[in-house]
């Protein structure tokens, strides 16, 4: 009935956004219900997380028990390690700039093909690491 009456639980609880019905739900039926994969509003939840800011990250990666999963983490990239969180605030808010009409943003290719390197870099790693995680629940 929780499901299915979602967007009546939303009003009530006073919440806007899809993400923070679910870390309320999670919250509530933790103790007492395991939730089921079919429960969650996958496309809500990925709606809320447009943009790869370090916070959106960590919210994520904190489902999996991981705590400020980009604190401190680094990408090996052409010999140098680069710092996760500062190259996705760039990334965010470079995407933020673009996508409000900024008509400054004048990339050059060395920036936007650094940046699509760190992001497939980062995609990889984010995924092996969730990976791994899953399988050592299961």
């Amino acid at each position: 009935m929780w499901r299915f009456r979602k967007d009546a639980h939303m009003r009530n609880l006073g919440i806007e956004n899809s993400r923070e019905l679910v870390k309320l739900s999670l919250k509530l039926f933790s103790e007492v219900y395991e939730l089921q994969r079919d429960e969650l509003m996958l496309d809500q939840i990925r709606a809320q997380f447009a943009n790869p800011t370090p916070s959106n990250i960590n919210w994520i990666m904190g489902l999996l028990d991981w705590k400020d999963y980009v604190a401190g983490a680094t990408l090996k990239m052409d010999g140098a390690e680069v710092p996760v969180e500062a190259t996705l605030h760039e990334l965010a808010n470079r995407r933020n700039s673009v996508a409000h009409g900024d008509a400054t943003q004048d990339p050059s290719i060395e920036d936007v093909k650094r940046l699509a390197r760190f992001a497939r870099l980062f995609s990889t790693r984010i995924k092996k690491d969730a990976s791994s995680k899953v399988e050592r629940c299961l």
